[in-house]
């Protein structure tokens, strides 16, 4: 049996009431080991033995709905019930050339990854690989068609609640993107039904006094739109 040992010193100076140990091992290394203890001045501080099964991985049919991001979905868990699992999702709109689109602690309730991520077609794949910090499983589905979804729009400015004189100019600044995650160029400004500007950055004045609701109407290039509102209180 080989025994691999590492060591960090702690600045004596004061207390350490929170510490964080991690090991990083090399790839064979970590496939090859059979356990860690981490050990402070002869006094055991923790143990993990290694697993000797995977966990195991389902993935279920993604979840899209009009105006949310999609959710990834699919079960995960770990074999002996104790370790904690790291799932990386990857998506290819082509089903052959993968990019990650999440990596981080599995969820019971799915992932939901941004608009935009998943680009529009019927040939894309997704790519699940579980984590138990030993042991990975990885399981592919079969085609998965996307639906081309609304732009994604953020109102930056104004802020809800925000207070301007009816004599001032309004700064607005909003972001739109398309379902394949490229600017949309087509934004529209409104307080009520009065167009007060256009495009991404722009400024407006002579607003009608009292509470306003600015939105920001997004179009894309087939015709689809979506709107971000910020209340706003114009006073004299």
């Amino acid at each position: 049996m080989n025994v691999s040992r590492t060591h960090t010193d702690f600045n004596r100076d004061g207390p350490h009431p929170i510490v964080l140990l991690a090991a990083d091992l090399p790839v064979r290394a970590a496939r090859r080991a059979a356990g860690l203890t981490l050990v402070a001045k002869g006094r055991v501080l923790a143990r993990r033995k290694r697993s000797r099964h995977a966990p195991r991985a389902r993935l279920l049919k993604p979840r899209f709905a009009r105006g949310r991001p999609p959710i990834i979905r699919y079960r995960a868990s770990d074999a002996d019930r104790g370790d904690r699992l790291t799932v990386t999702i990857e998506y290819a709109a082509d089903g052959r050339r993968f990019s990650v689109v999440y990596r981080g602690p599995a969820s019971r309730r799915g992932t939901p990854v941004a608009p935009g991520t998943l680009r529009a077609g019927s040939r894309g794949r997704l790519r699940l690989t579980v984590d138990d910090g030993w042991n990975r499983t990885r399981v592919s589905s079969r085609r998965v068609r996307v639906p081309r979804a609304a732009p994604t729009t953020a109102l930056v400015w104004p802020i809800a609640g925000q207070r301007i004189s009816a004599r001032a100019s309004l700064y607005l600044h909003g972001l739109a993107t398309d379902d394949t995650g490229a600017d949309v160029r087509s934004l529209r400004w409104y307080v009520g039904r009065r167009l007060i500007a256009r495009g991404h950055v722009a400024s407006a004045t002579n607003l009608p006094r009292g509470r306003q609701i600015v939105r920001l109407v997004a179009r894309d290039r087939h015709g689809r739109t979506s709107t971000s509102r910020a209340p706003i209180v114009v006073t004299r």
